[in-house]
């Protein structure tokens, strides 16, 4: 054998290696990418993935919790309510007037725009390269 045949039989080895992760039969998906990404002979795109794949389940994501203390959502809120009220209420009342009906025949013609001429162009974009 020629070191040329050597190679190409070493490259065969490496591809059949490659498919094959070790894995028992009651392993989850999470155990599936965790030995894709921990196996050395898998490419590095591929390992890649399969870590990002995995982070949500292997990492808590940060979220914001309310503490509470001796008291329920419901009694705050209820406070909140008043205090809310309290405010609307302090307001002086504003007296609203119904609106006025208008026919068609109070409408003058000269009244209304002409739209008959095209909009006004400008050619001078503030985007314009120089």
């Amino acid at each position: 054998m020629t070191s040329l045949d050597s190679l190409l039989d070493r490259i065969e080895e490496q591809k059949k290696v490659e498919g094959l992760i070790p894995l028992s039969t009651n392993a989850t998906s999470l155990d599936f990418l965790q030995a894709i990404y921990r196996d050395p002979n898998q490419p590095l795109q591929r390992r890649m993935r399969a870590a990002m794949a995995a982070l949500p389940f292997e990492k808590p994501k940060f979220s914001a919790v309310a503490v509470m203390g001796k008291e329920d959502m419901a009694d705050v809120l209820a406070r909140a309510l008043e205090r809310s009220q309290k405010v609307i209420n302090s307001r002086p009342m504003q007296v609203i007037e119904a609106p006025r009906e208008i026919s068609a025949g109070e409408i003058e013609r000269a009244d209304l725009p002409d739209h008959s001429a095209p909009f006004a162009h400008n050619n001078k974009s503030k985007f314009r390269r120089l």
